[in-house]
């Protein structure tokens, strides 16, 4: 039985897994979803609304088609924002993941990926963009709280001596 999670970091509970022959399987599983995630490339922040969809990002169409009538500066900063959102939420998800993957397999095809999608990450400043006046202060908590979120679980599971760019994590 693995350690109380709650006093271990997850890199811990992937170095006490990584020798579990019982385990093997579910490890498999995992570098496999590890692998087909960086087979779609890097997450990249678009800068209008005419790019919305590319470098996976998402494009809330349902917004679009409830509210017709709105201006577009207002639409393309909601539009842009939410993009911005489901970035840092899938990122929250796959970065870890990739960053298991390298922790369990040692393949550095996964610390690459996880290096350039950090590194793609700094230049977003900041996080989420801005959603609108309307929306005030608040609107921007939820995708910086999960976008730091994905940074700091993939540094917390990268290995120590692992090179982000060229500084070590």
């Amino acid at each position: 039985m693995l350690h109380d999670s709650k006093s271990q970091s997850w890199a811990a509970l992937l170095d006490g897994v990584k020798c579990r022959t019982d385990l093997s399987g579910p490890i498999k599983d995992l570098v496999v979803a590890a692998r087909q995630a960086i087979e779609k490339g890097i997450m990249r922040r678009v800068h209008s609304m005419a790019e919305l969809g590319r470098h996976r990002t998402h494009l809330d169409q349902a917004y679009l088609d409830n509210h017709p009538d709105e201006d577009r500066e207002t639409s393309e900063m909601y539009l842009l924002s939410m993009s911005d959102f489901f970035l840092c939420r899938d990122l929250a998800e796959e970065l870890p993941l990739v960053a298991s993957a390298y922790r369990l397999s040692g393949d550095p095809l996964f610390l690459d990926h996880a290096s350039a999608q950090l590194q793609e990450m700094t230049s977003w400043s900041p996080l989420q963009r801005k959603m609108g006046d309307a929306w005030g202060v608040f609107d921007v908590w939820l995708a910086t709280g999960t976008g730091i979120r994905a940074i700091h679980d993939t540094l917390e599971i990268l290995p120590a001596n692992a090179q982000i760019g060229r500084a070590h994590v």
